[in-house]
């Protein structure tokens, strides 16, 4: 019985570090989702006619940059 209580109690503390992890991973996303917005949309607000805007994200999580030509 006591190494059943073992497993279990191993089990929900494994369950829980795993799921903060998950969940400051989509906090993470979230904030750098927000945060590329609001650069394409003062990227944009700025934007003149006849100009190229050039957005580009280099990886997973990283944020945009805004060019303009």
């Amino acid at each position: 019985m006591k190494e059943n209580k073992f497993q279990i109690t191993a089990a929900t503390v494994a369950i829980v570090i795993i799921m903060g992890f998950v969940a400051t991973h989509f906090i993470n996303i979230e904030n750098t989702y927000r945060s590329n917005q609001q650069i394409i949309e003062e990227c944009f607000q700025d934007f003149e006619q006849g100009s190229t805007i050039t957005i580009t994200k280099i990886g997973t999580n990283q944020p945009v940059s805004c060019e303009k030509q």
